[in-house]
């Protein structure tokens, strides 16, 4: 791709809209996370989320970094809705699924994959619908 055409694609970001997309997909992941499928995700990740008190160590920086992601791929499906939503969505399945394979080789148990899979891959999936619906605004 020609440098004109990423800075044509990069320019046509609306901003506002881009900013909003973010925050709503990071909210929804710590609903998603702290909320919806706390249980399984401390049983399948073996993690514990503190109930009260200090932050354990480690943890902002997790969350900053998963926000910065979260960003990152809000840039990349704000540029591809531009190119075509299809190939947006097409992005999208492939992250996931890249996502999900990944996550094979840390488990035995097909119970366990299946349902680290579906917690971190249903988030992505879900985060990216965000984006890209805000994207089409």
């Amino acid at each position: 791709m020609e440098t004109n055409v990423f800075c044509s694609l990069f320019s046509q970001i609306k901003w506002g809209w881009y900013l909003i997309a973010v925050v709503v997909a990071f909210l929804m992941g710590a609903w998603w996370y702290w909320g919806l499928f706390t249980k399984a995700w401390e049983r399948v990740f073996k993690v514990t989320i503190p109930k009260k008190g200090r932050i354990p160590e480690g943890v902002l920086f997790a969350i900053s970094m998963q926000f910065l992601v979260t960003a990152l791929m809000g840039i990349v499906f704000f540029m591809l809705v531009k190119v075509s939503l299809w190939l947006a969505i097409l992005a999208l399945v492939a992250f996931c699924g890249w996502q999900k394979a990944g996550l094979k080789f840390r488990y035995i148990k097909w119970k366990d994959y299946f349902t680290a899979a579906m917690i971190e891959a249903g988030y992505t999936f879900v985060a990216g619908i965000i984006l890209i619906i805000f994207a089409c605004v």
